[in-house]
């Protein structure tokens, strides 16, 4: 039984820790055969995935709000591979964008913009090098667009950081042969409101996700 454990720094990683102990031993002891892991940020945590997929299979939401990818690096072992999914949906990285930000109440200043892509790009690889090594196919899904980025600069520094990160995921999906879910595109079309805060899905921005993911899978003989 894999547990990670907590994070020496404040972590929002170590929120659900325990809970998902509990429910990853819960499955392991009753042999459970998992279909599908959702492992990601607050996107995938607020999912409610049972209204999207088919309930005859066993769906398990991993997603952490707050997350950053050097964090899941760390819990994927614990929250997808002992698991053994038949696939894993990833969705991860637009929480390290927001290192770039200063920090008030630390007084500190934010992050360099080619740091934090470095280190996004570096963790999420890690996690398809791990994936890749235990045989567990990843379907690995663009950023979401926020539809109002030309309102300041944070926001235009966040549109190009999720152009390069969708370039770069769809590239290693590629080069790894796993599968790429474009979200990004299917949603920039979209001329309904499709979040609710420019960051998290509302229910339309979910259907979508949902029908995306579902024909991109059944294109690969993948019902979800």
């Amino acid at each position: 039984m894999i547990k990670p454990g907590y994070f020496s720094e404040i972590a929002l990683a170590d929120n659900l820790r325990s809970d998902y102990d509990i429910k990853n031993e819960l499955i392991l002891k009753n042999k459970l055969n998992v279909d599908y892991v959702f492992f990601g940020d607050s996107i995938t945590q607020q999912w409610e995935l049972n209204a999207c997929f088919n309930r005859s299979n066993l769906i398990i939401n991993r997603g952490i709000a707050g997350d950053k990818t050097r964090y899941a690096l760390r819990r994927f072992e614990a929250d997808v591979l002992q698991l053994c999914p038949r696939c894993c949906v990833i969705l991860l990285g637009i929480n390290d964008f927001y290192e770039i930000m200063p920090n008030f109440f630390q007084q500190s200043k934010g992050r360099e913009y080619e740091n934090i892509m470095k280190e996004v790009t570096d963790n999420i690889l890690k996690i398809i090098i791990s994936a890749r090594e235990s045989n567990i196919l990843l379907a690995i899904c663009s950023l979401i667009p926020n539809p109002n980025f030309e309102i300041n600069e944070t926001e235009q520094s966040r549109r190009r950081f999720e152009l390069e990160l969708n370039k770069v995921l769809k590239m290693m999906a590629s080069e790894y042969g796993y599968i790429y879910v474009d979200y990004f595109n299917a949603l920039l079309k979209e001329e309904t409101i499709f979040t609710v805060d420019g960051t998290h899905p509302n229910y339309l921005g979910y259907n979508i996700m949902s029908k995306v993911l579902k024909e991109t899978l059944l294109k690969e003989g993948i019902e979800i």
